[in-house]
């Protein structure tokens, strides 16, 4: 669980990289990528941020026209499972953001390693790894790139949460 855990925490904060250390990262290495992204339930917890943005626009949206605040609670709901159906969006995002960073030889330890034992052995073993090695080691940048690409992607989502929102509203006769 730890391994999980740190490892998901590692990609959750590392892998939206917009700068690719290797230009020729194939569909395979994509696909890849995307089974360690799915081996480490990132989903689970892009799951758990989405409701968040969904009742920020929400809450933005009440402070701006109290007076519909009804309204509003009734759509975000909805609204909510909308946006959770764009999670896997945002998963393949980040397999394609991670597959030029790494060999293919590479992408498939670090499968190798996420769908592995969950032990502090483990851990340890891929840790000293070349692979391991290198993984670590671009940590900083693959923080600031999946921040970046986090962030684009949740203006973006927060966008045409807005304008759903705003839709719904004007359907139900509410003219903002």
């Amino acid at each position: 669980m730890r391994k999980s855990l740190a490892v998901a925490a590692l990609l959750t904060n590392l892998l939206c990289g917009a700068t690719a250390v290797r230009a020729d990262a194939s569909l395979e290495d994509v696909r890849v990528a995307r089974q360690v992204i799915d081996a480490l339930h990132l989903s689970d917890q892009m799951a758990a941020i989405l409701p968040q943005l969904v009742d920020a626009v929400g809450r933005g949206l009440t402070a701006h026209y109290p007076q519909h605040a009804r309204e509003i609670s009734e759509i975000l709901p909805r609204l909510k499972v909308k946006a959770a159906a764009r999670i896997d969006e945002f998963m393949s995002l980040m397999a394609t953001a991670l597959a030029p960073k790494l060999s293919s030889t590479e992408l498939r330890e670090l499968r190798s390693f996420a769908t592995g034992p969950r032990d502090v052995s483990a851990r340890d073993d891929f840790a000293r790894s070349p692979t391991g090695i290198k993984f670590f080691s671009l940590r900083e940048e693959f923080k600031r790139e999946m921040r970046e690409r986090g962030e684009q992607w949740g203006a973006k989502i927060g966008r045409e949460v807005d304008e759903e929102f705003k839709a719904e509203l004007k359907s139900r006769g509410v003219h903002l």
